[in-house]
């Protein structure tokens, strides 16, 4: 059996090709350039929030939409795809590289997540990317997944975050 992978995440229409290509594409370390200033970003290979979304309380995930990851302490993640997650997937560098917003995200201190918002979607949303400190490289990727124009407004209101540090 061959190993396919699509060329860009906006072809993805299953599961398969949304871990597949973010294994092969997305995953590892990326140099940034933001503003100037070169910027370390790592994409663990076992992530998801990428690809998937969390599911409904109460609602059952059909299994050929189920997107399953062990976590820390034992527990079992499932999550249900998320086809125009996985579309997006390409846009989370340019979003980080060429942000419109950065706020600071919850966190423990000296863990702080930070979430930055690229520039408008051909469809009028923007891309949310956030990000947690490193121990290896600057930051990791927690997840990102697109937002309304009006969430947009309320990150821009809201109390930036300096960025490149």
């Amino acid at each position: 059996m061959a190993f396919y992978v699509v060329v860009r995440s906006e072809l993805i229409s299953t599961v398969a090709e949304a871990k597949d290509y973010y294994a092969e594409r997305i995953s590892g370390v990326h140099d940034v350039n933001c503003y100037g200033k070169t910027v370390r970003i790592f994409f663990e290979s076992a992530a998801s929030h990428m690809f998937s979304e969390e599911p409904p309380t109460g609602i059952v995930v059909p299994s050929a939409e189920q997107v399953v990851r062990r976590v820390h302490g034992g527990r079992v993640e499932i999550r249900r795809f998320s086809v125009d997650r996985a579309r997006l997937m390409d846009r989370a560098l340019e979003a980080v590289a060429r942000f419109t917003v950065s706020i600071p995200g919850t966190g423990q201190r000296g863990h702080e997540m930070r979430m930055f918002h690229g520039p408008r979607l051909p469809d009028g949303r923007y891309l949310r990317v956030v990000l947690r400190p490193g121990d290896e490289t600057d930051f990791v990727c927690v997840s990102a997944y697109p937002i309304d124009e009006r969430t947009w407004l309320a990150a821009r209101r809201a109390k930036s975050a300096k960025f490149p540090p």
